[in-house]
């Protein structure tokens, strides 16, 4: 078999390895949306339960 002929056992390999890249690229991905919107929630709870005053700065930051 000559080397610019098509090899599908290979081809398949190729596939599996990029594929497997994909996988694990999208896995931290995932993992990355997680942290951060468990951080948001976080966030959001400290707004909720703090005074007035974040409110104020909110309102001040919005209004130009």
């Amino acid at each position: 078999m000559s080397p610019d002929e098509y090899n599908p056992y290979e081809h398949a390999q190729i596939l599996a390895q990029e594929n497997a890249s994909l996988r694990k690229g999208n896995k931290i991905a995932v993992k990355e949306k997680n942290k951060m919107a468990k951080e948001l929630a976080s966030l959001k709870k400290q707004l909720a339960s703090s005074p007035t005053a974040p409110t104020q700065e909110l309102q001040k930051s919005t209004t130009r």
